[in-house]
């Protein structure tokens, strides 16, 4: 981008001749680059995590909240885009910050209504019945952990939230609750690309370049995770080319490409 930037742009001075003064006038009529933070983003793309707890998002069907957030995240986002004062996007960004942590807290509750009530039957249970207990309670936990570190980061969220003004000192504060951590990490297809997940005519991006690896998943505890979100793909030692092929068709629009 730099490069095309030095290339393609011809500056009203010729920096071989002009004076200082007239050469960094011309270099100030240069736009500024676009903002790309919420373009690039940090997470692990084979599974949807709110909160370090990984869920199905794709399986919950949003309701009207849902969608009323979507689009006001996709609004503050495309505004940002080509945002210039540092004031402003600092504002952008918390109103952002603020639509994801309901938007998430939405998701939650949601996620808690599937979660069926589970009543042991009168003469004990089968084995399959059991199995199903087993899940729902597994479920049941990581929700709960997510509530946890949700509230947690709404506190956090919470002063900086009623400040009438976002100050540079409170940057860190907006880096740290977008991004989160390796162990408390938020980032979900369509949590974080709501104007590619929201469109009324082709829902899913358009082209998907990658380069999946063909070995196995060195991390025990990830090749689980992985085999539990990738049932219909991760069969014995499978390799990770198989849940990556699955993911990208699974977020790709119609008429689209992998690559």
């Amino acid at each position: 981008m730099w490069l095309s930037l030095a290339v393609d742009f011809q500056p009203d001075a010729d920096p071989r001749f002009a004076t200082r003064e007239k050469f960094q006038e011309a270099i100030n009529k240069i736009e500024p680059l676009p903002n790309l933070a919420y373009k690039i983003r940090r997470g692990d793309s084979l599974l949807d995590q709110i909160h370090g707890q990984d869920f199905l998002l794709d399986k919950v069907k949003a309701d009207a909240q849902i969608v009323d957030a979507y689009h006001r995240i996709e609004k503050e986002q495309q505004n940002f885009f080509n945002a210039q004062h540092p004031d402003k996007k600092r504002n952008m960004r918390r109103r952002v910050l603020d639509e994801r942590l309901r938007l998430a807290e939405r998701y939650l509750k949601r996620m808690k209504e599937r979660v069926a009530t589970y009543q042991t039957a009168m003469f004990g249970e089968t084995e399959k019945q059991a199995a199903a207990r087993k899940q729902r309670e597994e479920q049941t936990a990581k929700l709960e952990a997510a509530e946890r570190a949700l509230k947690r980061a709404q506190r956090t969220f919470n002063p900086l939230k009623a400040k009438s003004r976002v100050t540079p000192a409170d940057e860190m504060i907006l880096d740290e609750l977008e991004a989160g951590s390796e162990q408390d990490m938020t980032f979900a297809w369509r949590l974080d690309f709501p104007e590619v997940f929201q469109r009324r005519e082709r829902e899913g991006f358009d082209l998907i370049v990658g380069n999946p690896p063909f070995v196995t998943a060195r991390n025990p505890e990830k090749r689980e995770l992985y085999r539990a979100r990738w049932k219909e793909v991760c069969h014995g030692k499978y390799l990770l080319v198989a849940p990556f092929f699955a993911r990208a068709f699974g977020i790709l629009g119609r008429r689209t490409a992998a690559e």
